[in-house]
């Protein structure tokens, strides 16, 4: 069972690097390639995003605790996120889209950040963080 739970955790961290590392080369690409330009604030706002979305999965790979800790608060903060904007509080002018409509993503991205809170602050998987 423990051999499952540390596959677990690589896999959220492995993922969270990736995501972190493909969102910056997708700003890199779009910049070189269509000539992209965002506003420079939407730009440090994805940028830095992307950052510690990689930290953290670096983090987690090699098992820091506050690398967990700091997950499940981005992860939280992800999840009211989309409640916000599901419930319609929220609203993205204009919404970052490229292939993948909105609704997907979110709806995606709120059940993966689910399975993080609830996978990180289960004891067994704390224990393991030291």
């Amino acid at each position: 069972m423990k051999k499952d739970k540390k596959l677990s955790i690589a896999l959220f961290g492995y993922t969270e690097v990736i995501i972190g590392i493909a969102t910056l080369l997708s700003l890199v690409a779009a910049k070189i390639i269509w000539g992209a330009t965002k506003p420079i604030g939407v730009s440090v706002f994805v940028s830095s995003t992307a950052l510690v979305s990689f930290t953290l999965g670096v983090g987690i790979l090699k098992y820091k605790m506050l690398a967990r800790k700091l997950l499940i608060f981005f992860a939280g903060y992800i999840v009211l996120t989309k409640i916000f904007i599901f419930s319609g509080l929220v609203t993205l002018s204009p919404p970052f889209e490229v292939l993948i409509p909105s609704s997907v993503k979110d709806i995606i991205s709120l059940i993966y950040h689910l399975l993080i809170v609830f996978f990180f602050n289960n004891e067994k998987i704390r224990r393991l963080f030291g």
